[in-house]
């Protein structure tokens, strides 16, 4: 009933006991929450005391801790119960959905199964299950016997005329080729000739002796590297749309193997196949964005949907295999390696993945190339938020990895969401947010903590960002820090081309002073970056009572473009005086190249006292900053305008159009200023977009 207060004062939320009103869904939760406090504990959350006095502790800033009244509550169970009885309905759960997700994730580090596939109720098992191998170890033994026994009489026949005497097989059972182990004959005297299929239709042969330069990319096909999961090699576009492939035991650029026969271009299944030619390996990089290139030229293979790509690795051995992420990052334990097998040319999809306090290491297996794609799924999409990867109480290394995210419309998006996290580290990597609607989102973001997190923050706390030899690109923000917490960004040899800004620092008031210990500062490093921004390369918005970190810029050989002609390099507003704006910034430049078509410092003090607005050409910029080493750098140098096309960006839009009339610019290593696409195992080139 509308404007009626009912509930029991157990288990009334705050809001609703103070206007019935303004109670929705989460005011659900909240209850949920107490009533789960009290199956847990075996009482109420606040069992002493007059109606009265249980309302008011419902408002209290700190939900009591389950496991101080039962030490059998797991942290991760007493936290998820602790977030559902916030007293501000913000820090609660936003929707069933998102609780359900951290409840599944305990429930599976707890060694519970679900009773059914889509059962809510999960229960201990009764019983181990054999496995495979126990149950079957009996005839599976006895099989092997019998095989291993032909094998040998195959192989060693007995002659009857010389007794105890075996010989060898007939050597016409054995390639006659012995100087070449992997050279097989081929099915025709010319293999450039077109083959006839059974039914009679024609198809194209493409003979694969051409050496490496027929083959675009970094890929190229190797008879020595065998494919974990079985699958066809990586091949060209039109290699599958004709469904035959030949190749020749002559051929240096390619290997000794010979892959002859049909290919299933819908199933990516070969079929007659007389050898398994190895999945794509990497080869010599080469200069300019191949992944671009048109569909001709596109490395590719039929569809195929992975199976246990993900392989966990625990102290240097394997673990088990695993066919999502998700799956591999929840059994995964601390400190473990999850190896991905895959290909530039089949994405490997995923939703959402969360990692509960431990370290992980997401990395390419072997020398390939794996895609993952983030694609928000239909029980998410409910939410007003989706969180790619959320990191709590833990770290995160991604290396060798080209990611894909596909923002929803409507929904904020944030590819790396980190609470109390410890460390983020992404290496020879790529990144892609694919915003056509030009939704809300951003790489990282640093959430608001609840009351209680906010209670316990302290400024010798910092979380590590390292970004190096990775390219970047898309519709949204890098960095958005709303926690008020220190943070240190390092980026090495860089390259990031994003609409809007590069941090933005979101303070929202709600730390008091005596919440949060003196001295929380971020930083940010560049060496050797090429940043091109829509916006601002920091944003800071102080509301009023905001207790700020100072901001600290370490900018050295590096090229920095605001592509918009009225967005400012350094934003600043906030009730706050001038000065106190001003002095949040601590900027030290050694020989950048920074183009900006607008102000390059506005500071807007709508209550100072001094001064309600400051806005700072270039010649301003240097005469405060006088230690500094930043340098004008001429548009005309720079790629034609990016604007719209931010999530196609290629290689060469981050390069400088230099000529001999162009007077190189200088740095402070005598390397070329920004990325040094010349050094380190940078990539060269993004993963195609459809």
């Amino acid at each position: 009933a509308s404007g009626v207060t009912l509930g029991t004062f157990d288990y009334i939320s705050p809001e609703q006991a103070r206007d019935p009103r303004t109670a929705d869904v989460r005011s659900d939760i909240y209850s949920l929450g107490c009533t789960l406090y009290h199956m847990l504990t075996g009482e109420p959350p606040f069992p002493q005391g007059t109606m009265f006095e249980k309302v008011i502790d419902h408002h209290g800033s700190r939900p009591p801790d389950p496991s101080a009244k039962n030490p059998n509550v797991s942290p991760q169970l007493a936290r998820v119960v602790q977030r559902m009885m916030a007293s501000q309905p913000d820090e609660r759960y936003a929707t069933p959905d998102l609780l359900i997700q951290d409840l599944v994730d305990i429930a599976q580090s707890m060694g519970l199964r679900a009773t059914a596939p889509d059962s809510p109720v999960w229960i201990t098992p009764l019983f181990d299950h054999p496995g495979f191998w126990e149950a079957n170890r009996g005839w599976l033994v006895t099989l092997a016997l019998l095989l291993l026994i032909a094998v040998f009489i195959d192989r060693f026949p007995w002659d009857p005329t010389q007794p105890g005497n075996f010989t060898a097989a007939s050597s016409s059972s054995i390639n006659e080729n012995a100087d070449d182990e992997d050279t097989l004959p081929d099915e025709s005297d010319d293999p450039d000739e077109t083959n006839t299929a059974a039914d009679g239709n024609t198809t194209d042969t493409i003979n694969a002796t051409a050496g490496n330069d027929a083959i675009p990319y970094d890929y190229q096909l190797s008879s020595d590297t065998q494919d974990p999961l079985g699958h066809p090699a990586v091949t060209s576009q039109s290699q599958i749309e004709h469904g035959s492939i030949t190749g020749s035991a002559g051929n240096s650029g390619l290997g000794a193997g010979v892959f002859s026969g049909s290919m299933d271009a819908s199933q990516g299944i070969a079929a007659n196949t007389q050898r398994n030619p190895g999945i794509g390996r990497p080869g010599p990089r080469t200069n300019g964005d191949p992944m671009e290139d048109d569909a001709d030229n596109q490395i590719t293979t039929a569809p195929i949907v992975a199976e246990n790509a993900f392989r966990v690795i625990v102290n240097g051995a394997p673990f088990n295999m695993y066919p999502t992420l998700e799956a591999a990052c929840v059994a995964s334990p601390d400190n473990a390696v999850i190896e991905v097998v895959g290909n530039a040319a089949v994405p490997l999809r995923e939703s959402q993945i969360r990692i509960l306090q431990k370290r992980l290491t997401i990395q390419a297996s072997g020398g390939s190339r794996p895609v993952i794609e983030f694609t928000r799924s239909a029980v998410a999409a409910t939410s007003s938020e989706w969180n790619c990867v959320e990191v709590v109480d833990g770290a995160l290394t991604i290396s060798g990895i080209d990611l894909i995210v596909r923002v929803p419309n409507g929904s904020n998006t944030s590819v790396f969401s980190l609470v109390r996290s410890r460390e983020l580290t992404l290496s020879e990597s790529t990144l892609t947010l694919a915003n056509p609607a030009s939704t809300l989102a951003q790489v990282i973001e640093i959430p608001l903590p609840s009351s209680a997190e906010r209670m316990e923050m302290m400024a010798t706390e910092v979380l590590r960002v390292d970004i190096s030899y990775s390219l970047i690109r898309g519709i949204g923000s890098f960095l958005v820090n709303r926690s008020e917490s220190s943070v240190d960004a390092r980026l090495q040899q860089t390259a990031i081309a994003l609409s809007d800004d590069f941090f933005r620092m979101e303070c929202s008031g709600q730390t008091r002073m005596d919440q949060r210990a003196e001295g929380a500062e971020c930083r940010v490093e560049f060496d050797h970056c090429t940043c091109l921004l829509g916006h601002n390369l920091l944003n800071v918005q102080v509301p009023m009572e905001a207790i700020v970190p100072t901001v600290e810029f370490a900018v050295e050989d590096s090229l920095v473009s605001i592509t918009s002609g009225s967005e400012p390099m350094i934003r600043m507003n906030g009730d706050k005086e001038m000065d106190e704006l001003i002095e949040l910034l601590e900027w030290r430049g050694d020989i950048n190249h920074i183009h900006v078509a607008g102000p390059w410092w506005v500071i807007n003090a709508p209550f100072s006292t001094v001064g309600t607005l400051e806005s700072w050409d270039e010649r301003e910029w240097r005469d405060y900053w006088r230690d500094a080493d930043d340098r004008p750098l001429d548009a005309d140098l720079l790629t034609d305008n990016i604007n719209g096309r931010w999530s196609s960006v290629q290689i060469a839009d981050f390069m400088l159009r230099m000529s001999e009339e162009v007077t190189p610019l200088s740095s402070s290593d005598g390397r070329m200023p920004g990325v040094d696409w010349t050094q380190g195992p940078t990539p060269t080139g993004f993963p195609r977009v459809q």
